[in-house]
């Protein structure tokens, strides 16, 4: 059962930012069209002719028509999910809402006297459910290859934990369980989880601190600067990056070139957070 539950909580953070599902939503209908004129899958030339007469018409429309529904949807839930961490869950889920809302209007235009809607209904949830979930399968495979190649560097943190690191680094590492901000008088300000901590942002004389509550994102405004609590926040888990930002090391997904620029991108939210030169060594 707990392994399920995981297989299901399994995070797909590289679809949750949106020119990922808008590419996505390119590469399915791409691959729909040359799918369904070349093999005719799961009986559907057999279902057009006898349904609507007109092949190839018939299917660039379907493409076409469930192209806007996917396309649609996924600009939802990239906004659903913004800062929210999107599983395999949500993503299962989300295929099966598009198959509703697709079969629905073409279960209605394919209804007559000899076959009622529910019939119809049945016939087309099935032909778009299989069509659908293998344009999915092979679109998906398609786009994280694509998103490989064109990362110059992708850093997973577990992967820079070297093998041989010593039980007193790693206890070092995991002393501070918050991370706290206190004002000038010593008075506790603002104090958080330090595994809830995601990155520090200067703002004049303030911090924003983001991080997570129940998963969900949130930030908090404090008056201070980073070089106050830059000692702490290092204790925490977080580095520089940049004059204006620290960022929890553990928290990170990937790091990647974007132009003359690097970036890197943290687990659970959409911003990409600059590099700077002279921080670059820390982190690459």
């Amino acid at each position: 059962m707990k392994n399920a539950s995981a297989f299901f909580q399994f995070r797909l953070d590289k679809l949750n930012i949106l020119p990922n599902r808008l590419l996505l939503s390119g590469i399915i209908l791409c691959f729909a069209l040359i799918f369904m004129y070349l093999f005719k899958p799961f009986g559907i030339d057999y279902w057009i002719g006898e349904t609507f007469g007109n092949r190839n018409t018939v299917i660039l429309s379907i493409c076409l028509f469930s192209f806007a529904v996917i396309f649609t949807s996924q600009i939802i839930q990239s906004f659903l999910f913004r800062n929210r961490s999107y599983t395999l869950l949500h993503f299962i889920a989300g295929i099966i809402a598009e198959v509703i809302v697709i079969s629905l209007p073409l279960a209605y235009a394919s209804t007559n006297e000899y076959s009622p809607f529910s019939n119809e209904l049945i016939i087309t949830l099935r032909l778009i459910a299989a069509t659908l979930l293998f344009c999915y399968f092979v679109s998906t495979l398609i786009l994280y290859a694509l998103n490989l190649g064109n990362s110059t560097v992708i850093t997973n943190i577990e992967d820079r934990v070297p093998e041989e690191q010593s039980a007193d680094e790693s206890s070092l590492a995991n002393t501070l369980a918050m991370f706290s901000i206190y004002d000038d008088n010593n008075q506790l300000r603002f104090s958080v989880n330090a595994n809830d901590l995601l990155f520090i942002e200067s703002a004049d004389n303030y911090v924003m601190v983001h991080y997570l509550r129940n998963e969900n994102y949130c930030k908090q405004l404090v008056r201070t600067t980073l070089k106050n609590i830059e000692a702490d926040a290092g204790k925490a888990g977080c580095v520089r990056c940049h004059r204006s930002y620290l960022i929890n090391k553990h928290k990170i997904g990937e790091i990647k070139k974007n132009g003359r620029q690097y970036e890197v991108h943290l687990h659970h939210i959409h911003q990409a957070i600059p590099i700077s030169k002279s921080y670059q060594a820390e982190l690459i």
